[in-house]
């Protein structure tokens, strides 16, 4: 059992960057990422790029959905915390 402060984490988890930069890698659209996530329409997408707080099932969907590992999409979804 500690009993000094516990060091709060200083990363977190941004949904947004994560697709952005694998739709970047990947020359897609909003559109495009859509089709491939098996959403109706790029509306999805958007509102998943300005979302913060995502549970862990969509960021699965999204890697498996876009063919990226899931370790490396967690790598760019991760930004220093400010």
């Amino acid at each position: 059992m500690s009993t000094g402060k516990q060091k709060k984490l200083k990363t977190r988890i941004n949904l947004g960057k994560g697709i952005k930069a694998v739709r970047a890698d990947k020359n897609l659209t909003q559109d495009g990422a859509a089709k491939k996530l098996g959403y109706s329409n790029r509306g999805c997408i958007c509102n998943l790029e300005k979302q913060e707080n995502t549970q862990t099932e969509t960021i699965e969907r999204v890697a498996d959905g876009l063919e990226v590992d899931l370790e490396e999409f967690l790598k760019e979804c991760i930004e220093e915390a400010k």
